[in-house]
C-alpha cells in the first residue's frame, strides 16, 4: 500500500495545532502543581496533584516536540541552497 504524503499546509496546522494544546496541558500542569504546594488539603491529595502536575508538564513536552518535528516537515530547508 503506498503512503499518502499530506501536504504542508495541512503539516503546518497540525503543528500550530499541537503548540496550542502543548501550552494548555503544561499551564494546567503548572496550575496543579501550584494547587499540590499550597498545601490545603490532605497530603495524599497533594502528593496526587503533585505527581498529576508532573505529568502534564512531561506530557506537554512530548507533545511540543511532536510538533516541532511536523513543523520541520512542513518548512523543509534545501541542503545545497546557494545565496
Amino acid at each position: 500500500m503506498a503512503s499518502v504524503d499530506r501536504p504542508r499546509f495541512f503539516r503546518g496546522c497540525l503543528a500550530l495545532s499541537l503548540f496550542t494544546v502543548a501550552f494548555i496541558v503544561g499551564e494546567y500542569g503548572v496550575l496543579l502543581l501550584l494547587v499540590a504546594v499550597d498545601g490545603r488539603g490532605s497530603s495524599g491529595g497533594s502528593a496526587f496533584l503533585f505527581g498529576l502536575g508532573l505529568f502534564f508538564l512531561i506530557l506537554s513536552q512530548f507533545i511540543f516536540n511532536v510538533g516541532l518535528i511536523n513543523w520541520r516537515f512542513a518548512n523543509p530547508c534545501p541542503e545545497n541552497a546557494e545565496g
